[in-house]
């Protein structure tokens, strides 16, 4: 493993093998990179990571005002950190939002995106509680939004069975420097992509949790709606969809949704074609469902989704309810 302190903070854990690409990690908004701890040694054994800690996070030096700040500092970081070749990129929540800036302003450094509970605007109905969030933190301290963090990112009954979990996220949470994230929020509550969005050309996926009280489905549609040719797959048994969610799902539950982003995999989930779906979907490529079962969605495996993106060697490069106001 390899840690970078510089004007980005980067680990560097693994080597890719049999042609496998790199892939980077960027984090949601109530994290750090930390957050991939408990699936990344696993990760590391095929592909080489790049665990980021966003800019303001960790020890990363603040970038500027706007959300395209925080991506073009990763942009500028990341070749001079060793990255030679179009690595697959993955965003959770904030770090979602950070990738769709990263495809439109810096899109030939990556090859495929996997876009988790994200999107490329924050309704205008939300853009308060950021403002609040903000102000809370300022006045506060990170303690002030510890509660809502964990609300926001875990159900109560994982909380109940995993404490070790919430002690972790605490920590992390409470290592943040209040202004910097004070900042983020209102980075993020400002940004807007929504028509920059058909000018990403790379082969994505979009994943959302259909039961995830914090983050409404019609981000994901409209992320899948503008990009050209993207996949959207809905995990119909899964709420918030977390890294740091350690619940168990077996491969097979995984690797249906493999497909979906012309991954290496087993099964195909359920094409999903009817006129209900194709309206909610309107222009996009195409959307998958998962067949209802009683599993829920794990970060770990996420994210193996992810390290699975277009894994085969000499794949082709195509170029260049979240509550309203909730954290991403």
């Amino acid at each position: 493993m390899a840690s970078h302190n510089t004007a980005l903070d980067i680990v560097k854990m693994g080597q890719s093998a049999n042609g496998a690409r790199d892939l980077v990690l960027l984090h949601s908004l109530l994290s750090d990179l930390t957050a991939f701890d408990r699936i990344a040694p696993h990760l590391a054994l095929k592909r080489r990571l790049w665990l980021i800690n966003l800019p303001g996070f960790g020890a990363s030096a603040p970038a500027g005002p706007a959300l395209e700040d925080f991506a073009d500092r990763i942009a500028s970081e990341l070749p001079q950190h060793g990255l030679t070749t179009p690595a697959d990129l993955l965003g959770n929540g904030f770090g979602g939002f950070v990738s769709v800036a990263l495809a439109v302003r810096h899109g030939k450094l990556f090859d495929r995106l996997v876009l988790v509970d994200t999107g490329a605007a924050i309704p205008p109905q939300g853009k308060a509680a950021f403002a609040a969030m903000a102000e809370r933190v300022e006045t506060g301290g990170m303690e002030a939004v510890l509660a809502m963090a964990l609300q926001r990112m875990f159900p109560d009954e994982l909380l109940a069975a995993n404490p070790a979990i919430a002690e972790q996220r605490k920590a992390s949470l409470r290592a943040a420097t209040p202004k910097h994230f004070a900042a983020a929020c209102r980075a993020l509550a400002n940004f807007d992509m929504r028509g920059e969005l058909a000018s990403i050309r790379n082969p994505t996926l979009v994943v959302v949790g259909l039961q995830d009280t914090a983050t409404p489905p019609a981000l994901s549609y409209e992320l899948a709606r503008g990009i050209t040719g993207a996949k959207l797959v809905e995990m119909a048994s899964s709420g918030r969809i977390g890294h740091g969610d350690a619940r168990p799902l077996h491969g097979g539950h995984l690797f249906r949704h493999v497909p979906a982003a012309g991954m290496v995999g087993q099964a195909r989930a359920r094409q999903v074609d009817s006129p209900q779906w194709q309206a909610r979907l309107g222009s996009a490529g195409s959307v998958e469902r998962e067949q209802p079962r009683a599993d829920t969605l794990s970060s770990g495996c996420l994210v193996q989704v992810a390290a699975s993106a277009a894994a085969r060697p000499g794949a082709g490069r195509a170029g260049n309810g979240r509550r309203p106001g909730a954290a991403p």
